[in-house]
Formats: structure tokens, C-alpha cells, sequence
């Protein structure tokens, strides 16, 4: 659980330190092997990461997250060796977790950039702004009360097109 607040708050280096030693305390434990690829991941230790995956599916082969989490760090490094195979795989997952309510373990991002069926992807990025409303929600704040419009100069047919953008993924990601 340490090991999930620092990878949470940007401490990888740290995390990996305590999914390590959560694996020596218990070495079966799939989900410790699992977290400890994702911060391999993000600290740019791809090969480490393939293997911790590939250990939380040999111990956890009904894995989910794990399997769409390898798949995902092995499109990053250019690894097609199991690709159409793994891809049909993650598609039967994705679809089996929609059908129980669960949040895909694949992100909508993700899902639009893969060769899945786009109606498969239309449906990740539903549950997932679902999820999104249910998580807004708890805070129980008032309805946001927009600003009115500004007024349009030369009938909107003329001047500068001012585009804002929002994400919650705006440092180190190709969307930047």
C-alpha cells in the first residue's frame, strides 16, 4: 500500500523499493509483481517491466489488468510478436468486463488507438465517464454555474479561434 501512495505522488523510485520488498516477503503475490512492472514502466525500465508482468501472469494467469498493462508496455516498445494473439485476448476481457459493470482495464485513450471494434471503444470511454460522474458526485458540490457567453465579434465569421483544453494528462504524453 505505501508502495501505491508513492508511485501515486511521483516517488517511483521509492515504490519499486516497496513492491521489492513486498515480493521477498511473499513472491506469489501476483498483484505486488503487477504494481512493481507498473513502476518499472514509469520510471522507463521497459524490459523490467515485461518480465514483473509476465511473472504476475504466471502466478495470476486470469489477470486483467495485467495482461492489458503488458500489452500496452509491449505496443510501446514496437513488440509484435504476440500481437494480433494478445489483442484478441484483451478484446474478450474488455467486452466480459463491460458486460459485468466493471471499468475496463484498458483506457479510452488507449482503446481508440488500438484495432479494436469502435463500438467496443464508444462503450470503454461510456464506462469510463460513468465512473467519472459516480467519483464527481461524492463531493457533493453545487451544479457548476457557467459564465455567460461572450459576445461574438463579426458574427463569428472572423477573428481568432480561442481553443482551451482540460486533461488530467498533460506532462509526459503525446496529447501534451
Amino acid at each position: 500500500n505505501r508502495g501505491n501512495t508513492y508511485k501515486e505522488i511521483g516517488r517511483v523510485n521509492e515504490a519499486i523499493q516497496d513492491y521489492s520488498s513486498a515480493i521477498a516477503i511473499r513472491p506469489t503475490m501476483a498483484e505486488a509483481h503487477a504494481n512493481l512492472a507498473s513502476a518499472y514502466k514509469d520510471s522507463g525500465h521497459v524490459e523490467a517491466a515485461i518480465k514483473s508482468y509476465n511473472q504476475a501472469l504466471f502466478l495470476r494467469p486470469d489477470f486483467p489488468e495485467a495482461t492489458c498493462n503488458l500489452l500496452h508496455t509491449l505496443q510501446c516498445v514496437c513488440d509484435w510478436d504476440q500481437r494480433d494473439k494478445m489483442f484478441i485476448e484483451v478484446e474478450g476481457i474488455l467486452r466480459r468486463q463491460i458486460k459485468m459493470s466493471v471499468i475496463p482495464s484498458v483506457q479510452p485513450f488507449h482503446a481508440i488507438a488500438y484495432p479494436l471494434d469502435p463500438m467496443l471503444a464508444l462503450e470503454i470511454s461510456r464506462k469510463y465517464a460513468a465512473h467519472c460522474s459516480v467519483v464527481a458526485a461524492r463531493y457533493t458540490l453545487p451544479p457548476f454555474s457557467h459564465p455567460s457567453p461572450l459576445p461574438m465579434r463579426g458574427g463569428g465569421r472572423s477573428g481568432r479561434l480561442r481553443v482551451g483544453y482540460v486533461s488530467s494528462d498533460f506532462d509526459n504524453h503525446p496529447l501534451s
